[in-house]
């Protein structure tokens, strides 16, 4: 009889001890599904709290359950749980990444970035987004398409942009800090903006009037700079398309990685 209250009380023990055990909480990216290391897991008073590790895993026992948790990272939104919601997710919770809005960022007129707030001068810019949906032949073509830059064009295979009637040797061309013409240069319709391609740009800038301070004298009418895209460290992707024009029989191929 003595021995049968014995396993009794050890198996109620057994239970209860069972009870209490939390398992540990792994905390995911709710895009892509990523451990969030760094992650402060905190009850409402804040007097108890646990770092996520490596591995996005988070001891609630150290946190005190009697009241809500809060997960919480600077990339990602605050979420708050009860412990009955975490057993629910299978302890598994997932964090919305948070959003930042930041001001564009313009080089042209200083050759250094800054906020395009704090630059006096007219600028206009162009986007990856912007040469994708327009889809233009020639880097002259996305100028006028998207820059408001005026476009001579004698056939399909040309293009000579001009800002405020000033062209050729009067408007700069510059490509990732290199001159592409200078005053010396002819001061008819220059064509040398075609030979880059619209595909492969980052970001495109249109600084209108003088810019001889920054550039020299062959900048009187203005200056168009080109950026072309940088290399991703430990990311491999890319991108490529075929396309054909029936005005003009135009077959243009493009890949990059």
């Amino acid at each position: 009889m003595v021995l049968y209250r014995l396993l009794i009380i050890l198996f109620c023990t057994l239970t209860i001890a069972s009870g209490q055990t939390i398992p540990l909480v792994t905390i995911l990216d709710y895009e892509t599904g990523a451990p969030i290391s760094g992650v402060a897991v905190y009850n409402a008073g804040e007097k108890e709290h646990v770092l996520s590790d490596s591995l996005g895993l988070a001891d609630l026992a150290q946190v005190r359950h009697d009241k809500p948790i809060y997960f919480q990272h600077t990339a990602y939104k605050k979420r708050k749980l009860t412990l009955e919601e975490i057993d629910v997710l299978g302890y598994v919770v997932k964090l919305e990444p948070r959003s930042y809005w930041t001001e564009e960022i313009v080089i042209s007129s200083s050759r250094h970035r800054q906020d395009r707030a704090d630059v006096a001068q007219e600028i206009r810019s162009v986007a990856p987004q912007d040469v994708e949906r327009n889809n233009p032949q020639t880097t002259a073509d996305m100028l006028g398409q998207s820059a408001g830059v005026f476009v001579q064009k004698s056939q399909l295979g040309g293009g000579s942009p001009m800002i405020r009637g000033f062209a050729a040797n009067r408007v700069l061309l510059v490509m990732d800090g290199v001159r592409m013409n200078n005053a010396i240069y002819r001061a008819g319709n220059l064509q040398n903006v075609i030979a880059i391609d619209a595909n492969m740009l980052d970001r495109g800038e249109v600084l209108y009037g003088p810019g001889s301070v920054m550039y020299g004298s062959d900048a009187l009418g203005g200056v168009m700079v080109f950026e072309s895209m940088s290399a991703k460290p430990l990311l491999t992707e890319g991108s490529a398309f075929i396309r054909y024009s029936s005005a003009n029989s135009e077959k243009t191929g493009y890949l990059d990685f």
